[in-house]
């Protein structure tokens, strides 16, 4: 990108180079209209490039913007189990929830849904939902004192995406962080 803007400042440098050596040529007696010509050509090209500058800048943002929305799948699920940030039996639940989840949209007429979409129609899914609205219920009435992350601990970004794609409760995900910092500590 810095390069892309390096060599887009040198384009407008040489074509106002031009134009100012074309003005030096016209008070040495060339005409009026060819320096306005010469001018009004280099600012065309200049704007021209600007523009293809932010047009390019927009789908180059795009594009990132749509990398970084994939959905949560068995890439990032391999990756969590080799980091040791998933127990044996979590990760099978993850990953039995992705394969029902596949295989219902492979099998449903619905195939058009994908992600957070698919996952509403996944039993299990619905089940720990309503686990979960179930903890919440009881956290607000007192029941249950709700697990908080510390100031020093912080989630991994794929335990948030498997959060927020319901993999995981947020419970679940901060045992997960806790255990994988511990873990670490005693390989040091």
């Amino acid at each position: 990108m810095k390069k892309r803007i390096r060599d887009i400042a040198i384009v407008i440098a040489t074509i106002a180079a031009a134009a100012s050596s074309g003005a030096q040529s016209a008070s040495d007696g060339f005409e009026f209209e060819k320096t306005y010509q010469m001018y009004k050509t280099a600012i065309m090209i200049a704007a021209g490039a600007l523009i293809l500058f932010l047009v390019g800048g927009f789908f180059f943002k795009r594009w990132a913007n749509k990398r970084d929305r994939e959905p949560f799948g068995f890439a990032d699920l391999s990756n969590l189990e080799k980091r040791g940030l998933l127990t044996p039996e979590e990760a099978k639940k993850v990953r039995d929830a992705l394969v029902r989840q596949t295989m219902q949209r492979a099998n449903s007429p619905r195939t058009s849904l994908k992600g957070d979409e698919a996952l509403l129609f996944d039993e299990e899914v619905r089940r720990l939902e309503a686990l979960a609205q179930a903890k919440r219920t009881q956290k607000e009435k007192g029941e249950i004192p709700a697990a908080k992350p510390s100031e020093h601990e912080e989630i991994p970004a794929e335990l948030q995406a498997a959060v927020a794609k319901g993999l995981l409760s947020q419970e679940e995900a901060l045992a997960i962080a806790r255990r994988a910092k511990s873990k670490s500590q005693h390989e040091k």
